[in-house]
């Protein structure tokens, strides 16, 4: 069994972080960071640990303390869980993402990479997200883009300082203190 905890913990000492700073450089709340380090969350997912380990100079598999091995359903053969393959995993076990691509192609209007992983890394409840699940999963993915354009149109003007400080507040808010 592994410690994810631990593991982070350690490098983020490497590196003379503290947990708050890890989690700004990986662009992931405290709060979920407290919840993967603790093991509160059963299947974090791959787009969080994508960005876990990034600022870490870790590989996904070695959060997961080693390579972590998959079977893909019909696959001849067990894969490691590099991130290439995580991302093809996710996909192939997310089929419902492509349906309504197909279906509805102004949901990804101006998607990035990051956004479509984020998207087939997501599960639903016992397992992959239905159409249903995407839509809703992408609807909340454009609301967060877009509340971050605002953002920075609203930091480029003379409410700048009063947009920080709200930002500061609410980041106060989800931070877990002395983690």
């Amino acid at each position: 069994m592994y410690d994810l905890g631990h593991i982070v913990r350690s490098a983020c000492a490497r590196k003379g972080w503290d947990l708050s700073e890890l989690a700004e450089k990986a662009g992931i709340s405290r709060t979920t960071l407290y919840h993967l380090l603790e093991g509160h969350t059963d299947k974090p997912r791959l787009g969080t640990l994508s960005r876990l380990a990034e600022p870490l100079g870790l590989e996904v598999d070695e959060l997961l303390g080693g390579p972590a091995n998959v079977v893909l359903p019909g696959a001849a053969a067990t894969i490691s869980f590099s991130e290439a393959a995580a991302r093809e995993f996710d996909a192939a076990a997310n089929p419902a993402v492509d349906e309504v691509a197909r279906e509805r192609p102004d949901l990804f209007r101006g998607w990035e990479s990051d956004d479509w992983a984020e998207l087939r890394s997501m599960f639903g409840t016992g397992g992959a997200l239905n159409p249903g699940g995407v839509v809703r999963a992408a609807d909340a993915i454009n609301r967060r883009r877009e509340a971050v354009r605002k953002l920075r149109i609203v930091l480029e003007t003379h409410l700048s300082d009063v947009a920080i400080g709200l930002v500061e507040t609410l980041y106060e808010m989800v931070r877990v203190k002395g983690a």
